[in-house]
This record gives C-alpha cells, structure tokens and sequence, in this order.
C-alpha cells in the first residue's frame, strides 16, 4: 500500500499535477537535458558529485523561461481532475508533502497559489531557485533532509524518464503517470518502481490496501 510504505511524496507539477500549455511541453520537448541520451551520459557524474552545475542547462532553462513569462500572460496550464483529492487523501493520512519542478521560481509560484496547492504542502522548490535541474537529485536530498524523511521512505512522483532518474539519483522510490510528456511504452522501459497510466489510478492506489503497479 502506498500511504503505507511512504511518507514523502514528492510531485512534479508541468504533466504531473498540472496539464502542462502547449509552451511547455514545447520547450520539454526541445531541451537536452530531457533527451535520454544526455541523461544515461551523466549517470556516473551524478553518483559521483550531486553538486556540480551544468553552465548549458541553466543557460538553456533562462531562455526558456523567459520564452514562458510572455507566453504565461496570454494562458495558464490547468489543473488535472483528481490532483486535489491525491493531496487532500496524503493530507488525510498525514504524509509530508512536496512539489520539486523545472518550473521557473516565479511561475511556480504562481501557478500553484492560483490552485492552493500550497495549503496541502510543505515545500515547493524550483530548480532554479537552487541552481540545479533534473536529473540533479540536489533539490529531492534538500526536501528530504529539511523535513526529516529516509530515503527509503521517500517517494517522487512524475510524468518523464528524467523524473524517473532524479529519483533514482537521490535514493527515492519513482512513480511515474503516463498522461504528461512521455508515453507509457517509453516509461515503462526505464523501469520506474510504480507506473500509473493516469492520476486518477494513481488516487485508486492511494486508496488501496493492495500494492499496485
């Protein structure tokens, strides 16, 4: 049983909690550090040193970002139907909660006060508020260690193969949904410990007694 066996759930929020606008998933889509190819590279540099800066990927994260700020004036992404009741649910049953993102500082912060995500948990991180983006585990060790959890109970939840990864690197359990940015078949072949086809699943095995993959 999930609620069980953890008791940090850590979320992504672009393709997680959130239906991410076209902008986004755009620029995910055109990012190296997304490519699979670049992440399996850095394997062995992440083991080694969590802390290192990539120079690239923060130049590349500022063009993006700044490319969303004047989009962000036009649209905002929407919440998925279930995301409320998986947060009130771990609320419920008192789990820690966190959202950790690629999403700019600001834009996280404004997108999550719009839908109250913030009354359901205990930190939201930006990567960039920190200077580290995915797949560094630099932002899930700080959440893990401000809030007192062990790795072994400590689980990431997200919607791409680099979310898978970022977990890996820093000893958390991964749980993926295939209703973001990546496909089910590609998820799946990175082997993440729990893979959900939607968020609405995911919320059936928060309820469950039984373990579910």
């Amino acid at each position: 049983m999930l609620t069980s066996d953890y008791d940090l759930f850590v979320f992504d929020w672009d393709g997680t909690l959130s239906r991410s606008t076209r902008i986004v998933m755009l620029s995910r889509f055109l990012m190296k550090r997304y490519r699979i190819g670049n992440i399996e590279k850095r394997i062995k540099e992440y083991q080694i040193d969590a802390m290192e800066k990539v120079k690239a990927m923060e130049n590349e994260s500022k063009f993006y970002s700044a490319l969303y700020d004047i989009y962000s004036t036009i649209t905002m992404p929407r919440i998925k139907e279930g995301t409320m009741d998986v947060l009130q649910i771990l609320r419920k049953k008192k789990k820690k909660i966190a959202v950790f993102s690629d999403s700019n500082s600001y834009r996280l912060s404004q997108e999550t006060g719009r839908y109250g995500i913030a009354r359901y948990t205990d930190i939201i991180l930006s990567s960039q508020s920190i200077g580290h983006h995915k797949p560094s585990p630099l932002g899930l060790n700080m959440i893990r260690e401000r809030l007192g959890v062990p790795k072994e109970r400590c689980i990431y939840i997200g919607d791409m193969a680099a979310d898978i990864y970022t977990a890996r690197f820093a000893g958390y359990k991964s749980c993926v949904l295939a209703d973001g940015a990546d496909s089910y078949s590609l998820l799946k072949s990175f082997k993440p410990d729990y893979i959900f086809k939607d968020i609405n699943l995911f919320l059936e095995a928060l309820k469950s007694k039984r373990k579910k993959r």
